[in-house]
């Protein structure tokens, strides 16, 4: 049986991805008590990690902003229309 026939059962797994990702971040977070979230995590390991996990952190808060901007973009030409 697939997941996607089971609604329940992917939102079960996808909490218990989450669940793991919270954990793990609290557990970073309770070592290194600095702001900076990831980039520092992962400033720790390596300089360039950092930047790079800085850089995509910001490239995809654009991202999210350019797809809630086309949704409301679509949304308001219906309303218009």
């Amino acid at each position: 049986m697939s997941l996607l026939k089971h609604p329940f059962k992917k939102i079960f797994a996808e909490l218990n991805i989450y669940a793991l990702n919270f954990q793990s971040s609290a557990q970073l977070a309770a070592v290194y008590p600095q702001s900076g979230g990831t980039y520092e995590y992962y400033r720790h390991l390596n300089p360039a990690f950092g930047f790079s996990a800085g850089w995509m952190f910001l490239m995809s808060k654009l991202a999210v902003g350019c797809v809630v901007a086309i949704g409301f973009g679509s949304y308001f030409c219906q309303l218009v229309h």
